[in-house]
């Protein structure tokens, strides 16, 4: 293996490394209303305030654990957009993922819901900030491809004449 290999080798390690799930810090701020009595078609924004600039999760859940606890949720939006349904009935998810924010930006969750007498639902917000490493794995990653590939030489063959 000459000293090209090598380093296209240690390209598609560094590659590898970079594309493996990392942890990212995250800021998590969990609002739990609960609802006493039973109300229909209430509707409750709840608002978060992104302190950096990164992908803002949104989850929104409830669970049913006894015959009065019961919440079903008619709309859900962000600013607009609508969570994804992931699963109705007893336990009741709703998501929307990796939306950009800026620092500073304000969103808001706009959720209609209809509770029984001890129903209640909890929203999480997640923030995601990539690690500095990750980032610079990354670019050591493509730096080494981009080496490996500047310094390939192209083969050139010839024919015999017969």
């Amino acid at each position: 293996m000459n000293f090209n290999g090598k380093v296209f080798g240690a390209a598609v390690a560094a590659s590898i490394a970079a594309a493996t799930p990392i942890a990212a810090s995250a800021d998590i701020i969990q609002i739990t209303e609960i609802a006493p009595g039973a109300k229909t078609n209430v509707t409750k924004d709840v608002t978060f305030l992104a302190p950096v600039k990164g992908l803002l999760s949104v989850y929104l859940g409830s669970i049913q654990t006894g015959p009065t606890t019961k919440v079903s949720f008619s709309s859900a939006s962000l600013d607009g957009t609508a969570l994804d349904v992931v699963t109705t009935g007893t336990t009741n998810l709703r998501q929307l993922l990796d939306i950009p924010v800026s620092a500073g930006q304000t969103v808001t969750l706009a959720v209609t819901s209809t509770t029984q007498k001890l129903g209640q639902y909890s929203v999480e917000f997640v923030l995601g900030v990539p690690e500095p490493a990750t980032w610079g794995l990354m670019i050591l990653g493509f730096g080494a491809v981009a080496y490996s590939m500047r310094r390939r030489v192209a083969k050139t063959g010839t024919l015999a004449a017969a």
